[in-house]
Parts: C-alpha cells; structure tokens; sequence
C-alpha cells in the first residue's frame, strides 16, 4: 500500500509518542484522493500520523467526523459515544466488575 511506504521514513521513538496531524508527503499521495473522494464525499482533509510507544492513557480526543486509521502495528483504541449520557470512561481492572 502507497501510504505504508511513505510512512517507512517517518521516526518511530521507543519511549515516546510523535503525533503529527497534517504531512504534506501523505497528503500529496494519490490514495489521499482516493480517500477524498471516497471516505469524506470530496471535504478536504488531513493525513498525519501518531508514532511511538506509549506506556499510560494520558490523552482523549473528540471527532465531530469520521476518522480513518491505518494501523501498521498493533494499537489500542478506545471509543465511546458521543450521544451517550456517559462521559467517563474507566480503564482500570475494577471497571470489568461495573459491566
């Protein structure tokens, strides 16, 4: 795939997390448009990336829209409804014993 290839050049820290929200290189890809014009009905977007290796849930993020990830190892996500009356979300071991 176009954009796994490209991502071969962006860096990878051990003990860190690089999140870079819009690259040119992957942007100006031909799967960008076909992305465009399939996944967002031709809105334009952004292609970035999130590289690293994080050790703690420290960061939450809101998408008012879809977004697409492209996972080249192995991650985890966590994801929740915007609509629901509950907004905290707990990670802890407890929390299996609340479902």
């Amino acid at each position: 795939m176009e954009i796994l290839k490209a991502m071969e050049h962006a860096p990878l820290p051990l003990d860190e997390v690089i999140y870079e929200p819009s690259i040119e290189e992957l942007e100006g890809l031909k799967i960008a448009d076909e992305m465009k014009e399939r996944a967002y009905g031709e809105l334009e977007i952004q292609i970035g990336y999130c590289n690293g290796n994080n050790k703690k849930l420290n960061a939450v993020e809101y998408h008012r829209s879809s977004e697409l990830d492209i996972a080249v190892d192995d991650l985890i996500l966590l994801l929740g409804c915007c609509t629901s009356e509950r907004y905290e979300y707990r990670t802890d071991r407890s929390a299996e014993k609340d479902n």
